[in-house]
């Protein structure tokens, strides 16, 4: 069983990893490593700053992916990272419908072409394209 959780600052370690793990950083706004403590300012406004929420995915106890939220004018955008090791199970679908199925307004996801999987999991809950800069398409999903 799968469930989502508010991360703590217990979890910020892990989500440095993640972070800054190469496959993932490439498809950031800052595709490359941060610093320890670019990371800790960058969690402290997301555990304080209630127009930023972060939920931490569990299977088994296990911490297995991150549901970023950071509420803006326009809606709400989304980001979603997985723990390496559980990449490639179908997990990041569900993770990410989890987190979007009772959306009550527009999510607004910024995803890399390249990153295939990410764009075929926002597809799959619903989020469609609707233009680009050149280095990031904007994918949406309306309230359903």
């Amino acid at each position: 069983m799968i469930l989502l959780r508010p991360a703590v600052l217990e979890d910020s370690e892990t989500i440095l990893g993640w972070r800054n793990e190469k496959t993932t950083y490439k498809y950031f706004r800052t595709p490359s490593p941060v610093t320890q403590r670019t990371h800790d300012h960058w969690m402290g406004i997301r555990l304080t700053d209630p127009n930023h929420r972060l939920q931490i995915a569990e299977k088994e106890g296990e911490r297995i992916g991150l549901v970023r939220y950071d509420e803006r004018d326009e809606g709400c955008e989304i980001g979603l990272t997985m723990a390496p090791k559980f990449r490639g199970q179908g997990l990041g679908y569900i993770v990410l419908n989890m987190a979007t199925i009772n959306a009550e307004i527009p999510l607004n996801a910024y995803i890399k072409p390249a990153n295939i999987a990410s764009v075929r999991v926002f597809e799959r809950c619903h989020f469609f394209a609707l233009g680009g800069d050149g280095v990031f398409v904007l994918y949406r999903r309306e309230p359903l």
